[in-house]
């Protein structure tokens, strides 16, 4: 992922945080500030190892154990303003299996590996006046 906003060092406040306790459920991350107006350039959240987060598996049999997530907002300036202009997202999560399986009334456990998920995206934000636009299909049974 792209670290540094396109503004040189000289334009700009680079400033990077981290939580107090090393396994705290808060992000570490950068932030770089626009000197002229202080405006939010860039803003970079990190967090290792979520083991709480709003993310379910699609597979009966296996659950998520943790989430690598990173998350980079990028800021473009509007009039007197600033708006989102992309956010750019990576995350690798673990699939565990869910250790028990019924069967018959009866509790057998789960043999299997785990599985790695690896995903990054970009999503860019444009036509910030028009409403969004959201498509419904209809579906014959």
């Amino acid at each position: 992922m792209e670290r540094k906003p396109s503004l040189s060092n000289a334009q700009l406040y680079h400033i990077a945080f981290r939580p107090k306790e090393e396994n705290s459920p808060y992000f570490s991350g950068e932030i770089w500030i626009d000197k002229s107006n202080y405006f939010l350039r860039k803003v970079i959240l990190i967090d290792n190892f979520l083991e709480r987060h709003p993310l379910v598996s699609v597979f009966p049999d296996q659950e998520i154990k943790y989430i690598d997530l990173e998350l980079a907002f990028t800021f473009s300036n509007a009039v007197n303003s600033q708006r989102l202009s992309h956010l750019q997202w990576q995350y690798e999560l673990e699939l565990q299996p869910t250790n028990r399986q019924v069967l018959g009334g009866m509790q057998r456990l789960h043999e299997q590996t785990n599985n790695h998920v690896t995903a990054s995206g970009i999503l860019h934000c444009y036509q910030y006046r028009d409403l969004l636009w959201e498509p419904l299909f209809e579906y014959s049974s």
